[in-house]
């Protein structure tokens, strides 16, 4: 190791040690969420080489087919990255409604919920391959991650070590990238196979300049750009294919050598490719851009109703009703999810802002003067828990009728006459059926199971109202199906392929629907006699979506162009189709990717036992030693991998008054109430000096004991997030053995305190340029006391209420915050959290209240980079008044203020989480003078 090297390892770690235990002291305190899972649920636990699975008893029947499935992943996961793993533990959940799995640290576990997507991006890949494919390789990535500085981090702080430098030091758009490279490679129908996957990147760059790196992987509000999963792999596939498949990872083992330093992976991607990141970037992206999809028929351009919206905006699963007008699906950069209508002549009316279950997913249906939708509901408490609802709204009046409770219905479809809804039903025990329900009750009339154990989607019901069309998706792809329902009989429409079909409609005697099976997306038609395949669009980047006209003669989907997806309309003459079969097809596959993992067909049949949730309590993931002198701290992390048990042991060594301490903090979530306590003891010290110039020592122990009962509630209702939490909290602290005493120190005694904590926070969903909610409201109140006679004595009322409104102009909002504390503290003062006038040095009273006003507004979306040090994507500004009245009677004081500020949403080192950090000038009116000083946002 040469001296150079050794100097910046040296700093690296100064650097690492210095600041990572401040990280650690403000996230120490539990990492509380209510993300638990109902304590109803029996836990079991399968036990294979490399893995644990931990899943609910209802799953039992899938979960020797994944644990098998892990095991045979395990090799073709590790091909480019030669490391070995530690035993992982996967938590496979079957409470929510949202398609989803993640792999964390801090405990090291991976999560899948069994809830399959009704969408397009799982493409025809079975959902349990797909996650342990996709979530499997996230796990080796943090293997991998784990070495030279990173790893040094994780032997001293544990997991928190090598989670935090392996987020710092490298990409998130890697992370991702790598794992959607992971799953085309393996899978038949990755997402890198998918035409809709990489449509949006194409139509940017081939109507628009290639954008900055910054701004194509942080983000814009001035224009849409990709996600870090579709911009990673296109990165990621392009190093691989021009560099070798080891050069990731030899790019990954460098940087985690220097993982303290922000630019290490540009570094190492300099020193492997020898070029710099930027030109790698624009290198990959203009071969992209240059990459042409062969279609074998010329395109049909198809004129699409205008926006009302000037930006990047999408309008999905449009649909007639009855008298002619569109009602469909809006999102974009400057609107949230909302159904609008649109007349004939091309007027737009908002009907109301909404947020269905699965968003682009989920699809709405119009009939009869009604528009059906499935919403999600959490549970009250287990945020694990969740339900997907059926919800109707009246055209006319606009009121809404939750039709049924406590469901997990999918993707409703009315009748042709209004008087029946077709929903997928998905349960906790992964059975799948398609329900037929009263359109007025939501009661349930007839449920018929999926055929072949398949997952069903996207229902749709013939113009007679005798039979439903569904896309079935199993083990060997996807399968249309069509449902008599007189007989309850499924029907095979189509054998089962790797073709990724989505939304089938009748039409005659044919079924339409989208597929890529030509490169690009289109709405193709399925002849149900002569059972051939027409295509019916030849649009340049993707049609979808397929919808009917009342009359049948014309037909209505979604197209996606450059400003986003718009609502394309064209004359049903299936004489102008185009038979498939005459058409020259290029199989849909990406650049320099093949199919290359079998699985194994026989199951290894390992044996099902029951997991403890009280014998796995204990699961220690992080430490820290925090030499923050004179004080030395030893904190230990244990957290369980069901998420209910939080315990962190502390040891504090003062080196100056040569005293220590223990403290054992411990919550638990796993019931209703959120319980918590802490316990500490110790001995501390003090050095006074006498008045003859003599220094004495005093020392003293302290012991404190602290129990709290919470209870977190959830009850938000579609575009409504609303969430309350009552807090109760005693404390009793006793101090013994002091012998001097100072006059504003505390002595000999013991001090107990009642806290009561409610807070209710409300707000509505909002779009990606919204700076904060248009409408939001948090109310605080507490109340502090000593309720016995104990040496100690104080009391402390508290109110606070922060709302936001909207303001004159689009994006503007208006601010207002009022606060109220009251202090009586006989010989004990509360700690305050009182919001002070901006200007001022806080300065505690008896007696305060306040009353502030902003208007907070956006300037401009300035795209502005330097290098990879600062990237600005937004400038704002805040208007803003300030009124405090502090009082110790009789004496009675003002604090005003007002100013401006100039703030702005900016990444340094191109790390993905903006700070709203800028600069306020501040006229306090008391003093009468100005000054400036540092200002940063929050949502209130």
């Amino acid at each position: 190791m040469n001296c150079k090297f050794r100097k910046i390892l040296s700093i690296g770690f100064t650097f690492g040690v210095t600041f990572f235990p401040y990280f650690l002291m403000g996230q120490s305190g539990f990492f509380f969420n209510t993300d638990q899972y109902p304590p109803s649920l029996r836990w079991k636990k399968i036990a294979t080489p490399h893995y644990d699975l931990i899943f609910p008893e209802a799953l039992s029947g899938d979960a020797l087919r994944i644990a098998n499935l892990l095991e045979d992943a395990y090799s073709p996961l590790h091909a480019s990255f030669e490391i070995p793993s530690p035993r992982i533990a996967i938590v496979l959940g079957n409470q929510g409604v949202r398609p989803n799995g993640y792999v964390s640290l801090a405990p090291r576990r991976s999560e899948w919920f069994h809830q399959r997507s009704q969408g397009w991006w799982t493409g025809t890949t079975d959902w349990y391959t797909l996650l342990a494919v996709h979530e499997g390789r996230h796990g080796v990535q943090f293997d991998k991650a784990n070495s030279g500085f990173t790893k040094l981090m994780g032997l001293c702080f544990g997991d928190i070590g090598i989670l935090g430098f392996s987020m710092f030091s490298i990409p998130y758009w890697w992370w991702e990238g790598d794992a959607v490279y992971t799953e085309t490679r393996l899978t038949p129908s990755g997402r890198g196979r998918l035409p809709e996957f990489e449509m949006g990147l194409k139509a940017l760059l081939e109507t628009r300049p290639i954008f900055s790196y910054s701004k194509m992987y942080l983000g814009s509000y001035k224009d849409w750009t990709p996600n870090v999963y579709q911009l990673g792999y296109v990165l990621v596939d392009f190093i691989h294919r021009h560099y070798g498949e080891s050069c990731l990872d030899r790019v990954i083992h460098r940087t985690s050598e220097w993982s303290f330093w922000p630019f290490s992976f540009a570094r190492a991607i300099k020193k492997e490719t020898g070029k710099s990141l930027d030109v790698l970037y624009r290198e990959a992206l203009s071969e992209l851009k240059t990459k042409k999809t062969t279609f074998p028929i010329q395109i049909q351009e198809i004129a699409s109703l205008p926006s009302s919206s000037s930006v990047w905006t999408e309008y999905l699963f449009p649909q007639y009703t009855e008298d002619g007008v569109l009602v469909a699906q809006k999102y974009g950069l400057d609107t949230p999810w909302s159904l609008v209508r649109i007349s004939p002549s091309g007027k737009e009316e908002k009907l109301c802002t909404f947020y269905p279950t699965e968003p682009g997913a989920t699809r709405t249906s119009v009939r009869a003067g009604k528009i059906v939708w499935d919403e999600e509901v959490p549970d009250i408490r287990w945020g694990k828990r969740a339900y997907s609802t059926i919800v109707v709204m009246d055209l006319q009046t606009g009121s809404k009728q939750r039709l049924t409770h406590r469901t997990r219905y999918f993707n409703p479809e009315f009748s042709p006459d209004g008087s029946r809804i077709a929903v997928i039903e998905f349960s906790e025990r992964a059975e799948c059926n398609l329900v037929i329900l009263d359109g007025k009750t939501g009661n349930p009339i007839h449920s018929f199971s999926a055929p072949e154990n398949a997952f069903l989607q996207s229902p749709s019901w013939s113009p007679n109202g005798k039979n439903v069309i569904c896309v079935a998706q199993s083990e060997t792809g996807k399968s249309l199906y069509q449902l008599d329902i007189e007989n309850g009989i499924f029907h095979k429409i189509r054998d089962f392929g790797h073709e990724n079909i989505m939304n089938p409609v009748f039409w005659k005697k044919y079924i339409l629907y989208a597929s890529p099976k030509l490169g690009i997306t289109n709405v193709c038609a399925w002849d149900t006699l002569l059972h051939k395949p027409y295509l019916v669009t030849r649009v340049s980047y993707g049609a979808f979506s397929p919808t009917i006209s009342p009359d049948s003669t014309r037909l209505l989907f979604s197209n996606y162009t450059p400003q986003g997806t718009r609502i394309g309309e064209m004359v049903l003459d299936s004489t102008q189709w185009i038979f498939l079969d005459t058409l020259s097809i290029s199989p849909t596959q990406p650049m320099g990717v093949s199919y290359s993992w079998r699985k194994n067909d026989s199951l290894v049949h390992y044996p099902i036992a029951n997991y403890s949730k009280w014998g796995s309590l204990w699961n220690l993931h992080s430490w820290a030693f925090l030499p923050l002198l004179p004080e030395y701290t030893v904190m230990l992390f244990s957290t369980n991998l069901l998420n209910t048990t939080w315990i962190e042991p502390v040891l504090f060594f003062n080196s100056n008054e040569r005293t220590s301490a223990v403290q054992l903090n411990v919550l638990h979530a796993e019931w209703f109430p959120v319980l918590r306590g802490g316990i500490s003891a110790g001995s501390r010290c003090a050095m006074y000096l006498h008045s003859k110039k003599e220094y004495e020592i005093d020392t003293w122990r302290e012991k404190s004991l602290s129990l709290g009962i919470s209870l977190p509630l959830n009850i938000s209702r579609g575009a409504h997030a609303t969430f309350l939490n009552f807090d109760t909290k005693g404390s009793y602290t006793e101090i013994q053995g002091k012998t001097h005493f100072e006059p504003e120190a505390q002595g000999n005694g013991d001090l107990m305190v009642m806290q009561f904590n409610t807070e209710i926070l409300h707000y509505t969903s909002y779009a990606p340029r919204d700076m904060t909610p248009a409408w939001a409201q948090r109310v605080c109140f507490s109340y502090s006391s000593t309720p016995l006679k104990t040496t100690y004595r104080g009391t402390q009322s508290a109110f606070r209420a922060d709302f936001r409104f909207p303001g004159f102009f689009r994006h503007h909002r208006f601010g207002l915050q009022l606060a109220w504390e009251w202090q009586n503290p006989i010989n004990y003062r509360f700690e305050s959290m009182f919001p002070f006038s901006k200007g001022y040095h806080a300065i505690l009273y008896d007696h305060m209240k306040k009353a502030g006003i902003e208007y907070l507004f956006p300037l401009a979306y300035p795209d502005w980079s330097l290098g990879h040090w600062i990237y600005v994507n937004r400038l704002k500004t805040a208007l803003f008044y300030d009124y405090t009245e502090g009082r110790i009677p009789p004496t009675r004081r003002l604090y005003r203020a007002f100013g401006i500020e100039l703030r702005t949403d900016i990444h340094f080192f191109t790390l993905p989480v903006p700070l709203d950090l800028g600069i306020r000038y501040v006229y306090c009116v008391e003093k009468k003078k100005a000054h400036f000083e540092p200002a940063w946002g929050s949502a209130f």
